[in-house]
């Protein structure tokens, strides 16, 4: 028996058949390469602590003497003897006993008293009998500056310093003039008139151990 032939309706639907599309070959983009370096991780930045130390010093003819306050309290002390050779090893010898106090770099300010006559707000002693070498002008204070890296310094007369310590702390509280009178290698004095340290035109305002007293 021969085969059917297809009808009509079964040859229309045979050739409306949609054959599946071919699938196109997607294109894979390569991935961005991560960096192999991690990122380096922020650094802080570290406060720089303030200085908040103080330096005294006290220059005699036979001793350097020095203490460090921090707040109210006195945090360290140290003494050497006053050595001889001049300004120059002066200077050494009192820089080396300010870092023997601790790091000068947290240190605000050195205040040094000294003897002889100081011109006020330049920290050059004019003349120290008591000290070699300084009978001539010497600019201590710049001198120890340099040689502290740059420190603010500020240098008086011994007695002037030790007098206004005794105006608004000590004997003299209260009082608005002051006459001090220090016994030392020499004799030193300091006045202290309605609350002012007299300095005086040459340096030596209450300086009753210079003065020269003839007979007659």
């Amino acid at each position: 028996m021969p085969p059917r032939q297809a009808t009509t309706r079964t040859r229309k639907k045979a050739a409306t058949t949609k054959r599946p599309a071919a699938k196109r070959p997607v294109e894979k983009r390569p991935a961005a390469k991560r960096s192999a370096a991690k990122k380096a991780p922020a650094r802080r930045r570290v406060a720089r602590r303030r200085p908040t130390a103080l330096v005294g010093i006290d220059l005699g003819g036979t001793k350097v003497q020095a203490i460090r306050v921090e707040g109210d309290e006195v945090v360290a002390s140290a003494r050497r003897s006053t050595p001889s050779g001049g300004p120059e090893a002066v200077v050494a010898t009192v820089a080396e006993v300010v870092r023997e106090l601790g790091d000068p770099k947290d240190v605000v300010a050195v205040g040094m008293g000294a003897p002889g006559a100081v011109e006020a707000g330049t920290g050059v002693v004019r003349r120290a009998p008591n000290l070699e070498g300084f009978d001539r002008p010497v600019p201590l204070g710049p001198m120890l500056a340099d040689a502290l890296g740059g420190a603010a310094v500020a240098v008086d007369n011994d007695v002037n310093l030790a007098a206004l310590a005794e105006h608004g702390l000590g004997a003299g509280v209260g009082s608005d003039d002051l006459l001090a009178v220090f016994v030392g290698t020499g004799v030193g004095g300091g006045l202290v008139v309605g609350g002012q340290v007299r300095h005086g035109p040459g340096g030596v305002a209450g300086e009753i151990g210079h003065v020269v007293v003839k007979d007659g």
